[in-house]
């Protein structure tokens, strides 16, 4: 059996497990803020299971510091690198994939919603979530450091180990930046220490420097921590730490912030950006939301509007198609009584959800004109500004032979505004939108004009150009 010992700290060990870990970490963080300055800017994405949701680009940048930081420590030993690196990686498997489905975030959460169960839980809530969710990450980190150092297969001193506590201490402290900086949801995200940055791409430099310095102040706590056990009190061991990590980290950052902006928007890196494998690591960094040069998907096809006239774009997790889309009526639409955006969403309007709404309402056919007019019984409103009386709650629905259907319903609690909802011809989603009352006489005609109107924005695909876009 070989000797296994301990080297003394020297270049090569701060910059194995320092210097070009921190640096993996800003080219990261540098990528994703690019292309984050590039997505569409009113793009949304809403969640409908927080376990589903990915770390934002800067989580992931301490999950790549730790990766490295993890096997850079296999330098602080000599003897059995073979065994010490199987170890490493074996426990960097739970790491990686408990960050990515954010269980620390979730341990956070739990602790919380613990503390606020008790008495004083309001107001220790905050510092506990942060403790127990920073604590975690670093116990986690902790997992493939212990392994680097090959304690799990030698009989070794407590001492000569790096001690949990530090990692648990660092995490806390990563933790508490993260939240003084970018906020905390205790909401349906559960999210703990990372937040939605609207970045511009005229400010890349400032926000650059702001987050480069955060993440070298997240993951140095890591770091200093290690050389603690390499040569205890020794001022030699902070002038190398100097030398070796902060100066090579703070020139990285320098230069990034030099190159960011020009690089950002030079056609060379958007073809690289753009290119297959580089496109799936940035729609991860993007939340599947698509850049400002890019089509917008929507259900099998895509959406040929106007971007101006787009309001918002909303995603749900994991899906490269929009779910549901916020658009300004045009001037001719604003004329016929559009007095709000039209609500585009890719579920059919179910006719028969409501028709099964009107059940208390007095309805009847209209002679002639195929259009079922609902009524509520008992009194009626006189719409404000008018001489025109409207009863407090009606519904028209007019179906055509093809299955299709459009409604308008009023509501004598917001009187100047008669909700209309059709389905868009057979392209099986459906709008929503808002007309002045005054000009509820005409709607079918205006539910028409919108109708044609989003059916000319949108283009199926063929079943082949779909096959290949999911590859």
């Amino acid at each position: 059996m070989s000797e296994t010992t301990y080297r003394s700290i020297g270049p090569v060990q701060i910059v194995a497990t320092a210097t070009l870990p921190m640096i993996a970490a800003l080219l990261v963080t540098a990528f994703g803020l690019m292309e984050r300055a590039n997505v569409d800017r009113v793009a949304s994405v809403y969640w409908s299971h927080s376990k589903a949701r990915l770390p934002d680009v800067w989580y992931l940048t301490l999950i790549v510091f730790g990766v490295m930081h993890a096997l850079g420590a296999l330098n602080c030993r000599s003897g059995r690198l073979g065994l010490r690196l199987v170890q490493v990686i074996l426990f960097c498997l739970p790491f990686v994939g408990a960050n990515l489905l954010n269980l620390p975030v979730n341990i956070g959460y739990a602790a919380a919603m613990a503390a606020i169960a008790t008495l004083i839980g309001v107001i220790v809530a905050v510092p506990v979530a942060l403790f127990s969710a920073g604590a975690s990450f670093g116990l986690l980190l902790y997992l493939p450091v212990y392994g680097a150092f090959g304690a799990l297969s030698d009989d070794e001193p407590g001492d000569s180990v790096p001690s949990w506590k530090i990692y648990a201490g660092a995490g806390t402290f990563a933790a508490m930046v993260f939240c003084g900086v970018f906020g905390f949801d205790f909401g349906g995200h559960r999210r703990v220490g990372v937040g939605d940055v609207e970045i511009s791409p005229n400010h890349l430099v400032s926000i650059w420097l702001v987050l480069a310095t955060i993440m070298v102040l997240c993951c140095a706590g890591f770091s200093v921590g290690l050389t603690r056990f390499w040569e205890q009190r020794s001022s030699a061991v902070l002038r190398q730490f100097a030398g070796w990590f902060i100066a090579p980290v703070a020139l990285a950052i320098m230069f990034l912030a030099w190159v960011i902006e020009p690089l950002s928007a030079s056609a060379r890196y958007r073809e690289f950006a753009e290119s297959e494998w580089p496109n799936r690591l940035s729609l991860f960094f993007r939340d599947h939301v698509p850049r400002k040069s890019e089509q917008l998907r929507f259900k099998q096809g895509e959406w040929l509007m106007s971007p101006e006239r787009l309001v918002r774009i909303s995603y749900q997790n994991g899906d490269a198609s929009a779910r549901r889309l916020e658009i300004l009526p045009t001037l001719e639409q604003t004329e016929l009584g559009l007095n709000g955006p039209i609500t585009v969403s890719s579920h059919a309007y179910n006719f028969a959800v409501e028709r099964s709404s009107t059940a208390r309402l007095s309805c009847g056919l209209e002679p002639g004109r195929g259009v079922e007019i609902c009524h509520e019984r008992g009194s009626r409103t006189l719409v404000p500004g008018t001489r025109v009386t409207f009863p407090q709650s009606s519904a028209m629905t007019e179906v055509g032979l093809e299955g299709s259907s459009k409604t308008m319903r009023y509501d004598a609690f917001s009187p100047k505004n008669c909700v209309v909802r059709l389905n868009v011809g057979d392209k099986d989603f459906s709008a929503e939108f808002g007309i002045s009352c005054l000009e509820r006489l005409s709607w079918r005609e205006v539910a028409l004009a919108v109708e044609t109107d989003l059916a000319a924005a949108y283009r199926s695909r063929s079943p082949a150009a779909e096959r290949r876009a999911s590859f």
